[in-house]
C-alpha cells in the first residue's frame, strides 16, 4: 500500500519556515518558474549564485549574480537549485553542494503551473495509489515512492536515491531484437535513434523518426537523412492530423502552443501514421497523454513496447500509467529514473505480457 509523505513539510513550506535567507543557484526558465512561485507565496529570494565559469557580473530578475565560489565565504543561505543538467561533472557539483550547504531542489513542472504540493497530493491520492499498484516490480514501486516524496519535499538525497543505470532499460526491461519497427516521437537531433541503433547492434526492420522543430530536424537530417531504412518526418504529433502551432524554445524545449502567431507545422496522430510499430518512444514536452490517446488503435492492435517520458507535468506520475493500462491491459509497467537534476528522465517503460 502506498504511503504519503504528508507528515513532512513541503519544499515550499520549508522555505517559508526557514530561518536562513533564500538564495537561488542558476538562471533561466527554471529560475523564472521558482521565482514565480516564491513571489506568489510572498517569499523573498535575497541572493543569486551562478557557476564560476558562467559568471559575468550579470543580473537576473533584479538580482545581481555572485560566483558560486562566494557561497563558500558566506554559507548562511538555504540554496534553491534552479536549473537542469545531465552532465556528470554538474551532478557531482550538486552532490557536493548538498553535502556542504542547506540545499533544496524544488520540483516545478516543465509544462503547466500545477505544483506537486500538499493540496495536489490530497486531491489526487486515490489516483496516485491506483497508479502505484500497476507497476510490475519492487524497483518501479520504489522509484514511484521516492518520486512522490521528492516532488513534495525537494530533498536532494531523495532525488539521488531513485537513480538507476540507463543500460538496464534494453538489457532487462525492453528486450529489443533485430526485427524492430521503431517509432521515435520527439527525435530531437537523433540521440535516441543512436541509442536504439546501439541497443539492436545496427539491425532493425524500420525506423520512423518525427521532429517538428526546424533547427533540430536539420540536425536529424544531417545525421540520418541518407541512412537506409530510416524515414524522417518534420511533423508534430497530436490528437488528430492537420496543422499545429509550435513555440520554439531553447534547447529541447519546443512545445505545441495553440497560438496562431507561432510556427505552423504539419501534425499527425499515431494511428493516422498507420505504420508497423514494435517499439514506440515519446518525449513530447507535456503532450504525452494526448499522444497516447491518439495511439489507441495502435496500442490495442500492435501493443508495441513503450518508452514514455513521465516528468513534464505534475499529473504525469499517475495519469500516464493509468492511461496506458486502460488502453492496453496486457502491458507490464516499469518506472525508472536516470541521473540528472531535477527530476527529469523519469520514464515509463511498458511491454506486453
Amino acid at each position: 500500500m502506498l504511503s504519503f509523505p504528508l507528515d513532512k513539510p513541503s519544499v515550499w513550506e520549508r522555505m517559508a519556515a526557514s530561518a536562513l535567507p533564500l538564495a537561488l543557484y542558476g538562471t533561466g526558465d527554471g529560475a523564472d518558474k521558482i521565482l514565480a512561485v516564491t513571489d506568489r507565496l510572498g517569499l523573498k529570494v535575497q541572493r543569486l549564485f551562478v557557476s564560476d565559469d558562467f559568471f559575468r557580473g550579470q543580473t537576473f530578475r533584479g538580482l545581481p549574480a555572485s560566483p558560486l565560489s562566494a557561497l563558500e565565504e558566506d554559507s548562511r543561505y538555504l540554496v534553491l537549485l534552479a536549473f537542469g543538467s545531465h552532465r556528470p561533472e554538474i551532478l557531482q557539483r550538486v552532490r557536493r553542494l548538498a553535502r556542504r550547504h542547506s540545499l533544496l531542489i524544488p520540483d516545478v513542472p516543465v509544462c503547466g503551473d500545477t505544483l506537486f504540493d500538499r493540496d495536489f497530493i490530497l486531491r489526487h491520492r486515490e489516483e496516485l495509489a491506483r497508479a502505484y499498484e500497476l507497476f510490475e516490480d519492487e524497483a518501479s514501486r520504489r522509484v514511484f515512492r521516492l518520486a512522490l516524496e521528492y516532488k513534495f519535499t525537494g530533498e536532494p538525497e531523495t532525488l539521488f536515491a531513485m537513480e538507476s543505470c540507463r543500460d538496464e532499460v534494453f538489457s532487462d526491461l525492453l528486450p529489443l531484437g533485430p526485427r524492430e519497427h521503431y517509432l521515435d516521437l520527439g527525435a530531437y537531433r537523433g540521440d535516441t535513434v543512436e541509442e536504439f541503433l546501439a541497443a539492436v547492434g545496427g539491425c532493425f526492420a524500420s525506423i520512423t523518426a518525427l521532429e517538428p522543430d526546424p533547427r533540430s530536424f536539420r540536425k536529424l537530417q544531417e545525421a540520418f537523412g541518407t541512412a537506409p531504412g530510416i524515414t524522417l518526418l518534420q511533423q508534430a504529433i497530436g490528437r488528430t492530423s492537420g496543422i499545429a502551432c509550435l513555440r520554439q524554445g531553447r534547447g529541447r524545449g519546443s512545445v505545441l502552443s495553440g497560438q496562431k502567431t507561432d510556427l505552423s507545422v504539419a501534425c499527425t496522430s499515431v494511428d493516422d501514421l498507420d505504420r508497423p510499430v514494435t517499439y514506440l518512444k515519446m518525449d513530447l514536452e507535456g503532450t504525452e497523454a494526448e499522444t497516447l490517446e491518439s495511439a489507441a488503435r495502435t496500442l490495442a492492435v500492435q501493443a508495441p513496447m513503450l518508452n514514455v517520458a513521465c516528468y513534464h507535468r505534475s499529473e504525469d506520475l499517475f495519469r500516464l500509467p493509468l492511461l496506458i493500462s486502460s488502453l492496453q491491459p496486457r502491458y507490464r509497467l516499469f518506472l525508472r529514473r536516470h541521473p540528472c537534476v531535477p527530476c527529469w528522465d523519469l520514464n515509463l517503460y511498458a511491454r506486453p505480457r
